[in-house]
């Protein structure tokens, strides 16, 4: 990306930013605790898992560094709005990685809504299909526990974009959730063993 230097990489103790660091020019591997401290970096990008965050924005917050954080923030609604606050209370730049915002059709339907060009929408329908999960040889990860699922991974980018779209706040949600595969085998045991989750 023209004028973004990756300067470093920290992990949770897995070694793995050691070793990607040896492909990136420059960068170095660092604790999160040094990285959210040092004075020479100007942006964090925390991908990790929403447990994970807010910690790691409270630290880079107290940095005083602008944050970019992949989708969902928080755990729960009630951990967004703490962290939200917290950027705001610091004077941080911050903000959520919704990328269907940039999507070309997605952006068109926005500028023609906002020129009143398809007239005043009434209603909203969303069908997303995806077979992302689908295949039961994939590792269970957040996003097929009960904190994660597809509404954290998938249903949020819909929630942003109607938001976006429509200019209103979504004040009540319901749905529906099936399990299509019950079980995944789970990191660093084997394909024996499996994780029911959402």
């Amino acid at each position: 990306m023209p004028g973004v230097t990756v300067a470093a990489l920290a992990d949770g103790g897995s070694g793995r930013a050691a070793s990607l660091v040896q492909a990136i020019p420059g960068a170095v591997a660092m604790s999160p605790r040094a990285l959210a401290c040092a004075e020479e970096l100007d942006i964090i990008v925390l991908a990790v898992p929403p447990q994970a965050q807010a910690p790691l924005v409270r630290l880079a917050a107290d940095g005083r560094k602008t944050i970019l954080c992949e989708k969902p923030l928080g755990t729960d609604a009630s951990q967004a709005a703490e962290l939200s606050a917290l950027v705001s209370d610091r004077q941080v730049t911050a903000a959520v990685d919704f990328l269907y915002r940039y999507d070309p059709g997605i952006a068109t339907l926005h500028e023609l809504l906002a020129e009143g060009a398809v007239g005043r929408p009434l209603r909203f329908d969303v069908a997303w299909l995806t077979s992302g999960g689908a295949r039961s040889d994939r590792q269970w990860s957040w996003r097929h526990g009960a904190d994660g699922g597809i509404v954290a991974d998938f249903g949020v980018h819909v929630l942003d974009y109607l938001e976006w779209l429509s200019g209103a706040q979504i004040t009540a949600l319901s749905g529906r959730v099936i399990t299509r595969v019950p079980s995944r085998p789970y990191p660093g045991v084997g394909a024996a063993r499996g994780h029911s989750g959402r």
